[in-house]
Parts: C-alpha cells; sequence; structure tokens
C-alpha cells in the first residue's frame, strides 16, 4: 500500500524541468517525505515551491489541484487523518496518518 501511494504521488507531481535541456537535475523529483510514528504511521509530503514556477513549467501549478487529488489517494489508503499543514509561498507539505 505504502509503495503503490508513493509511486502513484511520484506521477502527479511533475520532476524538475530547467531551461536548459542539458542541466543534470531535469528530471529528478523536488519532493521529498518525511516517513515516521506518531503514534502511528505517518507521511509527510514535502514540496519546495521554487521547481514548481511557471517560469520552469511552462505554467503555474496548481496546489488545489494537487490537494484534491491526494484527498482522494489518502482515502482509499484508508489514511484516518490526511490534508495540508502547510502553504506557503515557499512550501507545501501534505499529511497522511493511519491509527
Amino acid at each position: 500500500m505504502l509503495a503503490r501511494l508513493i509511486a502513484t504521488i511520484n506521477t502527479i507531481i511533475p520532476p524538475m524541468k530547467f531551461k536548459s535541456p542539458t542541466n543534470p537535475n531535469n528530471g529528478k523529483p523536488h519532493h521529498t517525505y518525511l516517513i515516521g510514528n506518531e503514534g502511528s504511521r505517518v507521511i509527510y509530503l514535502v514540496i519546495r515551491k521554487f521547481y514548481l514556477k511557471k517560469e520552469f513549467q511552462g505554467k503555474a501549478f496548481d496546489y488545489d489541484d494537487l490537494a484534491a487529488k491526494l484527498d482522494t489517494l489518502a482515502e482509499q489508503a484508508h489514511a484516518d487523518e490526511y490534508g495540508v499543514t502547510r502553504d506557503t509561498k515557499d512550501e507545501f507539505i501534505y499529511r497522511f496518518w493511519w491509527d
């Protein structure tokens, strides 16, 4: 279940894309996961917004749409608590928690 959730998330968040096609960071993920235990399993998805700016992606990234997709994935993964915990100009964090 966890591996499938991570794999699905990785498909809906675009990888790094710089103007130069030879940039060695092209194609790498810019989001990370913090996996831990807060009485039960918890996963934090952390996105540094810098790389999803319009200048890199060609269009503005829709964080509301991402949150809706993550909500659906959380429900499918039977998470007991889930949602956006931080959404600033620089960072987006989404939390999944199972009891």
